[in-house]
């Protein structure tokens, strides 16, 4: 989806990839969190993430550290705002 310019000046996207990068569904995009998220966080968010795809929770206000273009780790919340259909498939993501 959709990134702005300032979501990816704060997780470290270079300027020059486009606005839809990463690929959503690819194995890019596992790898791309792994560089950016603190390795002290990543098991809690992927099952945070996790119980919200599987309907578990349904808020996702999250707070994690997340790697900026001068290769610091910030605090950002994350708070994801999923759109599903009548089977309950998720269909968008805000």
């Amino acid at each position: 989806g959709y990134r702005s310019p300032r979501w990816k000046e704060m997780a470290g996207i270079p300027d020059d990839l486009p606005d839809i990068w990463p690929p959503p569904n690819t194995s890019e995009l596992e790898t791309f969190w792994r560089e950016r998220i603190h390795p002290d966080d990543w098991d809690a968010v992927n099952e945070h993430r996790r119980a919200y795809w599987r309907e578990d929770i349904s808020v996702t206000p999250r707070e994690f550290r997340l790697k900026n273009k001068a290769g610091e780790f910030r605090w950002v919340v994350e708070r994801l705002n999923v759109t599903r259909n009548e089977k309950r498939e998720v269909i968008g993501i805000l």
